[in-house]
């Protein structure tokens, strides 16, 4: 099978970003208040767009 030139595939993994804690919270939606959810909302249609 051929390649496309100038084309890079890497298999490694995604980079893993730790938060300034140390630690990640898992949250269940239902559970997030209004501005956290608001801003989680943002933060998905900010991704979307870009």
């Amino acid at each position: 099978m051929m390649t496309p030139t100038g084309v890079e595939h890497s298999r490694s993994k995604r980079q893993f970003v730790t938060p300034p804690t140390g630690r990640r919270t898992r949250r269940e939606y239902r559970r997030l208040s209004d501005g956290k959810r608001n801003a989680f909302h943002t933060v998905l249609q900010t991704m979307k767009t870009v």
